[in-house]
């Protein structure tokens, strides 16, 4: 596998790595495809919400969160490289990170919570419904993967 997780306290980042506050950090190879350093950067940047961001008393996200999603989209980006898209990438009032792709054959939302989250995936082609729970990025890359991939 090309990624590579470590533990990390340092404020300071280095070329090619993604750090979130002590979280998961992640070191990618030359293969990882441009189009997710924007998607990532989206993840980074949703640190900058504090508690009550949307004016309804929204949870600040969680760093657990954004860190579970930058690991899955390194995973997905890694494994499928440009067969995939970058999903719209959006905060949860529950303190989540909401990743979603949507088109006229799919659409594909996963959830990543402080601890745990969901997916669902409609085909509207096939009409297939598909629901779980977020155990782990690897376990929601396995249910997932075929329904983001482009033509």
């Amino acid at each position: 596998m090309s990624v590579i997780g470590q533990r990390s306290n340092k404020k300071n980042t280095v070329p090619g790595q993604v750090l979130n506050r002590g979280a998961v950090s992640m070191r990618r190879t030359a293969a990882f495809p441009q189009q997710f350093e924007q998607a990532l950067s989206q993840i980074r940047a949703l640190e900058t919400l504090s508690e009550g961001w949307d004016s309804y008393g929204a949870a600040a996200i969680a760093p657990e969160a954004r860190s579970r999603a930058c690991v899955f989209l390194t995973m997905l980006a890694t494994h499928l490289g440009n067969r995939v898209t970058p999903p719209v990438i959006g905060p949860t009032p529950a303190g989540g990170v909401m990743l979603r792709w949507d088109d006229e054959k799919r659409e594909v939302e996963v959830t990543f919570l402080r601890t745990g989250g969901d997916y669902s995936v409609v085909d509207r082609v096939s009409h297939d419904v598909l629901e779980g729970e977020v155990g782990s990025p690897e376990g929601v890359l396995q249910a997932v993967q075929r329904y983001v991939l482009t033509a």
